[in-house]
């Protein structure tokens, strides 16, 4: 175990301490449906998002607010 946690950032070869919470960052696609700018992705893209900024093809950030989520798994064959 001593070579594992040396390797894989352990101090000294010991257990690795406690590491802060880490800034995630995740991707999706999505689409305008409507001019006033509602956008729908999927679920997995804003699950458990605290802030959103969407990104446009032409390449513009805008800040986006979740206002409603469905986590069910919707398939129709």
């Amino acid at each position: 175990m001593r070579q594992f946690f040396k390797r894989f950032g352990g101090r000294d070869g010991g257990m690795p301490e406690r590491q802060s919470p880490r800034h995630m960052t995740g991707q999706g696609s999505g689409f305008f449906i409507s001019a006033d700018g509602y956008i729908v992705t999927n679920n997995h893209v804003v699950d458990h998002a605290t802030t959103v900024t969407v990104t446009t093809d032409q390449g513009k950030e805008l800040g986006a607010k979740v206002i409603g989520t469905d986590p069910r798994r919707i398939l129709r064959c």
